[in-house]
C-alpha cells in the first residue's frame, strides 16, 4: 500500500509540480480537483470541432469507422461542385457493415442491407473501393447530390467485426 501511495504522490508531483498535502480535507479536495481536471481534458479534446478534409474527385478514399453508432475517425470530408455530383460509399474487407451518409449533419442515405459473412471468408475479398463497389455482397449506396458545397460524414450503423473500413468516391455529372 505504501508503494501505491508513493507512486500516486509522485504522479501528482510530476503533473502539478506540488506535493500532496499530508493530511486533512485539503488533500482530499486537491486530489478530487486533479482527477476532475484529468477527466475533462480528454473529453474536451474529443469534442473539439473537426476540420473537414478535401474529398478529391475521381479517387476512392478510405475511411475508418468505429463500432456501430460511431462516426468515421477521419471526421468530415468536404467538396464543392458547380455541377451535380455522384457520391458512392461502399464497405470493404469483411462483408456486413452498414453506413449512414450525412451531408451538413443531415441523413441523405444508408448503404444497402447485406447478409453478414460471419467467417469473413466469402470471395472475392474486397480491399479497395472499386473491389467493394463491384463485388457482390458488399453494402453500398449511390447518391446524386446537387451542385454546391458539401460536408460529408460517415456513421457506422452495423459493424459486426469491430471497427471497419469503407470507401468514398465522387465524380461530377455532365
Amino acid at each position: 500500500m505504501a508503494i501505491r501511495v508513493a507512486a500516486s504522490g509522485w504522479a501528482i508531483f510530476a503533473l502539478t509540480g506540488t506535493h500532496l498535502p499530508r493530511s486533512g480535507r485539503l488533500g482530499t479536495v486537491s486530489l478530487a480537483l486533479l482527477v476532475l481536471a484529468l477527466l475533462l481534458v480528454p473529453a474536451s479534446a474529443a469534442g473539439a470541432r473537426q476540420r473537414p478534409r478535401q474529398l478529391p474527385f475521381g479517387q476512392w478514399v478510405a475511411f475508418n469507422a468505429g463500432l456501430a453508432g460511431t462516426f468515421d475517425a477521419q471526421g468530415l470530408f468536404k467538396f464543392t461542385s458547380e455541377k451535380r455530383v455522384v457520391l458512392r460509399v461502399t464497405d470493404a474487407f469483411c462483408r456486413g457493415d452498414r453506413y449512414r451518409v450525412l451531408d451538413h449533419g443531415h441523413r441523405i442515405g444508408t448503404t444497402s442491407n447485406v447478409p453478414i459473412d460471419t467467417t469473413c471468408s466469402e470471395l472475392p475479398f474486397a480491399s479497395t473501393g472499386p473491389e467493394g463497389w463491384h463485388a457482390p455482397g458488399y453494402s453500398r449506396i449511390r447518391l446524386v447530390l446537387r451542385p454546391g458545397f458539401h460536408r460529408i460524414r460517415i456513421r457506422s450503423m452495423r459493424s459486426p467485426f469491430g471497427p471497419s473500413t469503407g470507401f468514398l468516391y465522387i465524380h461530377r455529372l455532365g
